[in-house]
């Protein structure tokens, strides 16, 4: 008999703490109780508090070791008692019609009126166990028995911001519009996100809400969640303006912390060295914004004399059309052109402007998060006749070489088994260590999705949600692993049957569809012992 509560290993820098696997009020108290304890330690960088876990993020510089100790003296202290009590919220809900379009079907389904399902849906308090899947997105629960059922088969690839859902034991609400597989019974005027806001998430776990029935009438449209950047003033020191705007590419600094419990990912760039590189070569701090880049890049003509700075393997800069030293600086005067060539599969590539981009910062970061719809230049990828604005000069620009290229094939990945390896046959554990796989087409900021052997499940696909991170690799019901990324959600529902070594995943990054890759397990110890 498995005995809580235990703590499990994510990667290298991270735990988590496991408690009964239940949809329990009393559960979610033991797990804001450790919550509450362990995320003012101070080796903890951040916690995401979920239904029966909670994730532990350790800072940098944090005795592993020391932490591990400590917490496993004192796991059985972590008692619900004193808990600050949550706030009540008031939802007010438009039900059905085009606000609600799953209402008829989910009554036909239960065998329950309209009518009655919007009163067994209001009757009665929610608590919010958890938040996730996107900024701000409150996991409410439970649902009536009458109500309950499983989600959609094919989910829908937009939904509305507003929207009120239900799915299984639980109900939510849409703060952006996003994909979702839950069936959609009404819609809220709330705004459940603001990333402006002091308190940018309106639920939070331990809050308590209620939902009230209103008309039609003339309430006001729930935000997209798109364009949440405030307001962008002019350029206060325009340097370069997007002729082409290439493929997907956005502003990206050191990323943005702190924030995961919220449904917030980190962010930043998908290769943090080849960022800090483009920077160094640009006479930049290494955490200055960038702009980061894929395949077709953009086209940036200067407004006025700007040194710039490319890096990433396989990039290359041009001027006006003519190559120049990829390991060095280049001035443009006005007028001219920079423009970038690639070798090869070249994934993700770095432009620097000497003073760094400057945008506004938002939640403490000028990274851009697409699924959000904030940061960077209003949320969004670069656009013909955007201009981009340097910040203040930090240093001069110098020529720096760049490392070689990991060429391996099969590439190599390291990774540390857990926290969901026993979800997996001994034949699950063996393909993914043995086996080769490559990386398909499919991905992107959120996540890269490989094929090979698939990976057998000892049980069901899917978990109660819990606390992510990049690198953690999900095995979903088809059995082909999805390696999340920097941007990937906060929150995920699939076993996951290992971590990618933070070391490595910039090297996944950076592989190419086709790309083949093999997995070697190694342990933290293993990290921390020397070279």
């Amino acid at each position: 008999m498995t005995a809580w509560p235990r703590l499990r290993p994510v990667g290298e820098r991270a735990f988590l703490v496991e408690f009964a696997p239940e949809v329990d009020p009393a559960i979610s108290a033991q797990v804001r109780a450790a919550d509450r304890h362990l995320s003012a330690h101070p080796d903890v960088a951040e916690t995401v508090p979920a239904f029966r876990t909670l994730l532990i993020i350790l800072a940098d510089g944090a005795d592993r070791s020391r932490f591990v100790a400590e917490v496993q003296r004192n796991l059985e202290r972590f008692a619900p008692t004193a808990l600050p009590e949550g706030r009540e919220i008031s939802v007010p809900v438009v039900y059905g019609g085009r606000r609600g379009p799953d209402l008829p079907e989910v009554a036909r389904r239960v065998g329950l009126a309209e009518d009655a399902v919007i009163d067994l849906h209001r009757a009665q308090t929610y608590l919010v166990y958890m938040v996730g899947f996107a900024p701000g997105f409150p996991y409410l629960g439970v649902i009536p028995d009458a109500l309950r059922l499983p989600r959609r088969p094919s989910p829908r690839t937009r939904v509305p911001a507003g929207s009120v859902a239900i799915a299984d034991r639980l109900t939510g609400i849409y703060p952006q519009e996003t994909p979702g597989g839950w069936h959609l019974i009404g819609w809220t005027p709330l705004r459940l996100f603001d990333p402006a806001a002091e308190r940018p998430a309106l639920c939070e776990p331990g809050d308590r809400v209620r939902f009230a029935s209103v008309g039609e009438g003339p309430a006001p449209p729930a935000s997209s969640g798109k364009d949440r950047t405030p307001g962008l003033p002019p350029p206060h020191r325009p340097v370069l303006a997007v002729r082409e705007p290439g493929m997907a590419a956005t502003v990206q600094d050191g990323g943005r912390r702190g924030h995961r419990r919220l449904g917030v990912p980190w962010s930043g760039p998908m290769d943090p060295g080849g960022a800090a590189l483009a920077n160094r070569r640009a006479g930049n701090p290494e955490g200055a914004a960038v702009l980061e880049v894929t395949w077709p890049a953009p086209a940036l003509a200067a407004v006025d004399q700007a040194a710039c700075a490319v890096a990433g393997p396989g990039w290359e800069p041009t001027i006006d059309g003519w190559p120049a030293d990829p390991e060095a600086p280049v001035t443009l005067r006005r007028g001219q052109v920079l423009e970038l060539r690639r070798r090869g599969m070249a994934t993700w590539g770095y432009v620097a402007v000497a003073g760094g981009i400057d945008v506004p910062p938002v939640l403490g970061s000028r990274s851009t998060y697409l699924r959000g719809g904030f940061g960077g230049l209003r949320g969004r990828p670069l656009r013909t006749g955007d201009l981009l604005a340097r910040g203040e000069l930090a240093d001069q620009p110098r020529r720096v070489p760049g490392s070689v290229p990991v060429s391996d094939d099969p590439l190599v990945i390291r990774v540390i088994p857990g926290p969901q390896e026993a979800h997996f046959t001994g034949e699950g554990f063996r393909r993914l260590l043995s086996e080769v796989y490559r990386v398909t087409r499919q991905i992107d900021r959120t996540g890269y999705r490989l094929e090979g052997p698939p990976i057998p499940h000892t049980g069901p696909a899917e978990i109660l949600p819990e606390g992510v991170l990049p690198g953690s690799i999900q095995i979903p019901g088809d059995g082909q692993p999805i390696v999340l990324m920097t941007d990937g959600p906060t929150t995920g529902g699939y076993p996951k049957i290992a971590t990618v070594v933070s070391a490595d995943l910039p090297h996944l990054a950076q592989a190419a569809p086709g790309r083949r890759i093999r997995f070697r397990a190694v342990t933290a110890a293993d990290l921390a012992a020397p070279a």
